[in-house]
């Protein structure tokens, strides 16, 4: 079967760019373009698998990619398998179930649907309009999530309302007809001696998903027997009653009660019951990387983003450099040639043409500005009536 993989962020084509490749091939991102071209390639003789792992991304890039699959499927007459990874999230879920023929799902998978969010710049209006595109953007997955699948309207709308997510599992998603297939999962429990459980929650290690409750084959350990109390001493028989009557007897003295042994110390826990095994602390270290890989990852994004602005504002200015030395350079040229032409006994000066700048000559002096430039004046009084 023919396998494309739309993993990351669904981004526009002008992102298929050479100082982006590293980040398609990574996974990052996903261009539409990117897409396409793979589309384009795919053999039109077998059906197509896709397998998606993408958290959303641009809502029209992500519909290009799924007009494109829908025509490629037109053209082509064979069907689309899409097999979501951990997650199809927003648009990545959209492009799902908007073009699967088949979908399938690992156990651990998970599918998510919001409303379209974004921002515009203008007044009350221009924001009614993007108001009303957002509206448009979620109707077209409300629509289809209702109509082909075995979810009610309600529950659909709950998941677009605003600051909203629905998230749903493998198994709802096959309960609700959205999945066709979960494929299973062969992890085991793994099976850890007692010893090595007892060291690792002693460390403060919480990764009691991967233990088991008990080893197999082996059961609890039986409680300890409580020891048995000391019988109490017999009472004395009393004594017979003689005819005559004699003196008691002294009561002989109870048996003092024999002291209780002291509880023999815990023996030392062996080191070597404390040490993790080298599965778990793969395991661990590798969940500590995909964090840190994950915000290292964000921060280049943003460092990509703050460098390409720099590049641009750095072309900016150097144009307009470039442009001024040229002006001033002209500027030079020209004013040779007049001192030449004139033999610099002439200085020009800007032409005056507005009452404002007549004023801003004469310092604000009014009264010097009506005598320098009666005529500017005059004008300017004519334009008022």
């Amino acid at each position: 079967m023919n396998r494309i993989d739309l993993r990351g962020i669904i981004v526009p084509s002008e992102w298929d760019t050479e100082w982006a490749a590293d980040y398609i091939t990574k996974g990052i991102i996903i261009p539409e373009s990117t897409f396409r071209a793979a589309l384009a390639a795919a053999p039109k003789d077998a059906p197509l698998e896709v397998y998606v792992n993408s958290p959303g991304g641009s809502v029209f890039a992500g519909n290009e990619m799924i007009n494109a699959a829908r025509e490629w499927k037109a053209e082509t007459g064979q069907t689309i398998t899409v097999t979501i990874g951990a997650m199809a999230a927003s648009m990545g879920a959209a492009f799902s179930v908007s073009v699967a023929d088949v979908l399938r799902t690992h156990s651990n998978s998970k599918m998510m649907f919001h409303g379209a969010w974004g921002g515009a710049l203008g007044g009350s209006e221009a924001m009614q309009d993007y108001s009303d595109l957002l509206g448009k953007i979620n109707q077209d997955i409300k629509t289809i999530l209702v109509s082909r699948y075995d979810l009610s309207p309600e529950t659909v709308s709950g998941w677009f309302a605003e600051g909203r997510e629905g998230w749903l599992t493998a198994e709802e998603m096959q309960t609700a007809g959205i999945s066709q297939e979960v494929i299973a999962d062969s992890a085991t429990v793994i099976d850890f001696p007692q010893d090595t459980v007892a060291g690792l929650a002693s460390h403060g290690l919480k990764i009691a998903a991967l233990l088991a409750t008990m080893p197999t084959g082996e059961t609890e350990p039986e409680p300890e027997p409580e020891p048995e109390p000391e019988p109490e001493p017999e009472p004395e028989p009393e004594p017979e009653p003689e005819p005559e009557p004699e003196p008691e007897p002294e009561p002989e003295p109870e048996p003092e009660p024999e002291p209780e042994p002291e509880p023999e110390p815990e023996p030392e826990p062996d080191a070597s019951a404390f040490e993790v095994p080298e599965n778990v602390r793969a395991l661990i270290v590798s969940e500590a990387l995909t964090d840190h890989l994950e915000a290292i990852a964000e921060w280049q994004e943003k460092l990509r983003k703050r460098d390409d602005l720099l590049a641009r504002q750095q072309s900016a200015i150097a144009k307009l450099t470039a442009e001024n030395s040229t002006i001033t350079e002209t500027l030079g040229k020209l004013e040779t040639r007049l001192n030449k032409l004139l033999g610099g006994s002439l200085k020009f000066h800007a032409s005056i043409e507005t009452w404002q700048e007549a004023l801003d000559d004469c310092s604000g002096d009014y009264v010097a500005a009506c005598k320098k430039y009666p005529e500017i004046q005059a004008a300017h009084i004519a334009s008022k009536r």
